[in-house]
């Protein structure tokens, strides 16, 4: 029987970097765009998913309801025989399918912490997840969580200035809440502008670091062994709503990150998680610093697929059984450029075609 899988989100990157590399290896992908795409390339209506080769099926679901992105997921994707593997490509997808674990893992295989429904949203507290690295021993910023319901939230005391604001779990549009803060002022007013859009989510405001340069980890972990084939260096970013995400970067060696990779794999070990991550890294004065773990894999990702690397199948390979898994695999030392932000940035006129 054919294997399959089925890749979940609205960054199209990912979704097109996991199709490459399962349907290059004979299995059938399908794809469900959550939120109908936005930006740029959304604005001119074309979907790049509809354009892989690896990609059998294509649903675009414009509800932000988890349950009709679930319910379209079992209605298209569930089968008689065998069980698709199941890829969340962002956060509110990543949320979306661990809230609903215990009805879908009868039908898929899928990332989870200890095969418990809602474990991988409780690590996404970004606050829970700096306690648990400062104990292995990963240095990080101090910082602490701000939750809002229903438009209403308490400012917690004792924050030191310049701070610095950001959602704890990604949403469309969430760049415009999140900035450096001076003051409690500029501080309440980010707060207040979620509060009164968003009304429920949960703010992180951590201490304001001076960043020499920015890093992405990207691996896997099996619940207990812990795979990081190599470090990327993210060196020009992109602007506005790709403010963050890499345009250019590079691929080096894990080793030469040893003294950090080794009690961040402590770290992660300890977990419980079983998928894919990234893990945003900060260098500050010559001191890498843990910034957050995403329990999905980002868009630079696919620098990692196409760098000999399948994380994807070593994934599928686990959540299936296998046990013969190479955690000390090695990507090559390569540059890219990512599309997407850069495609982006030309619609915003930051950037020429040439």
């Amino acid at each position: 029987m054919k294997k399959s899988a089925v890749l979940i989100g609205h960054n199209f990157n990912s979704i097109l970097a996991i199709a490459r590399s399962l349907g290059k290896e004979g299995y059938e992908v399908g794809a469900i765009r959550t939120g109908g795409g936005v930006g740029f390339i959304a604005s001119l209506g074309y979907s790049p998913e509809k354009k892989s080769r690896y990609i059998n099926k294509y649903y675009v679901c414009y509800s932000s309801a988890s349950e009709d992105v679930i319910n379209l997921l079992l209605d298209n994707f569930s089968l008689e025989e065998g069980r698709p593997f199941l890829f969340p490509v962002d956060d509110l997808a990543a949320e979306m399918i661990d809230k609903h674990y215990d009805l879908l893992k009868n039908h898929f295989f899928l990332p989870n912490v200890n095969d418990t429904q809602g474990g991988i949203v409780h690590l996404m507290d970004k606050d829970y997840q700096k306690m648990l690295a400062r104990e292995s021993g990963v240095p990080v910023a101090d910082g602490c969580s701000v939750k809002i319901e229903n438009g209403k939230y308490v400012f917690p005391a004792g924050i030191k200035y310049p701070c610095y604001i950001k959602p704890e779990t990604s949403f469309n549009g969430r760049k415009k809440y999140m900035g450096k803060c001076v003051n409690e002022q500029e501080a309440r007013k980010i707060l207040d502008n979620a509060a009164n859009v968003i009304k429920n989510c949960s703010m992180l405001i951590e201490e304001y670091i001076k960043i020499d340069r920015e890093y992405c980890i990207v691996g896997l972990c099996n619940g207990k062994n812990v795979c990081i084939p190599g470090v990327i260096e993210e060196t020009v970013m992109g602007h506005e709503s790709h403010s963050g995400v890499t345009c250019y970067g590079k691929i080096i060696a894990s080793e030469q990150f040893d003294s950090f990779i080794k009690p961040l794999s402590s770290f992660l070990s300890k977990l419980g998680f079983c998928g894919l991550f990234t893990i945003d890294v900060l260098e500050s004065g010559g001191k890498l610093y843990f910034c957050e773990l995403n329990m999905r894999m980002g868009a630079s990702g696919s620098a990692v697929l196409l760098s000999g690397v399948n994380l994807a199948l070593m994934l599928c390979e686990i959540l299936s059984g296998n046990e013969n898994i190479d955690y000390g695999a090695k990507c090559r030392e390569i540059t890219f450029a990512n599309e997407k932000p850069l495609i982006n940035d030309f619609g915003l006129r930051y950037i020429s075609w040439s």
